[in-house]
């Protein structure tokens, strides 16, 4: 069994390219329309901004711009709005960008994602992308881990005896090789959903 947003993905053949973040989502997703409309494109933008979500699907736009699109609709509204928008994407012609803080929707139905931090964009790529490179480790060191334990390029770091929980923004076997070696650990590689992905990349630097 699956959910509409599951649907929309799975039929779309179309980029749909989603922005989430702590602030300005808002701003970036009118200057995109925007800088859409200058280049010519027939460009729809609302959600939060503007006209609903569901009054511009009737236009049949070549670009969809739409800020946090179903944040305020009730069960009913949001399956009807995203049964519409499945109908639009199934042509090959359009295109759908949106913005919002529901990570597990972007999850769900972005081809492509942007994620901002303090207004800038700080990673944009495929979805599958991003997952594919930030990954959690679990290290169960042979010795009590030192104060001095870090892995280069770490989002975070954890510490408890001889264990270690890490979050590096792009995996490869040669960091796993070095991390297993210098610290005569067994690492474990864990996925990282949207949300949590997120959460590292704002963190990081704090």
């Amino acid at each position: 069994v699956i959910g509409d947003i599951q649907v929309l993905r799975r039929a779309t053949t179309v980029p749909i390219v989603a922005i989430t973040g702590s602030n300005a989502k808002s701003t970036v997703t009118t200057l995109f329309g925007q800088m859409a409309k200058d280049a010519g494109k027939r460009v729809a933008v609302g959600g939060n901004l503007g006209r609903p979500g569901l009054d511009l699907l009737k236009d049949e736009p070549e670009l969809l711009v739409l800020d946090e699109p179903v944040a305020s609709l009730d069960p009913v509204a949001r399956r009807e709005f995203l049964s519409s928008l499945l109908e639009l994407c199934q042509h090959e012609q359009h295109t759908v960008l949106f913005s919002t803080h529901i990570t597990s929707d972007l999850e769900r139905v972005a081809s492509h994602v942007a994620l901002m931090k303090e207004g800038q964009i700080v990673f944009y790529d495929e979805l599958d992308v991003l997952k594919d490179q930030v990954k959690r480790l679990r290290l169960r060191s042979d010795a009590e881990l030192p104060v001095s334990f870090a892995v280069r390029g770490a989002l975070s770091t954890s510490v408890e005896g001889r264990n270690a929980v890490v979050t590096v923004p792009i995996v490869s076997n040669e960091l796993l090789v070095e991390v297993r070696q210098r610290w005569r650990a067994d690492v474990d590689v864990e996925d990282l959903n949207l949300e949590e992905i997120f959460l590292e990349m704002h963190e990081k630097g704090r």
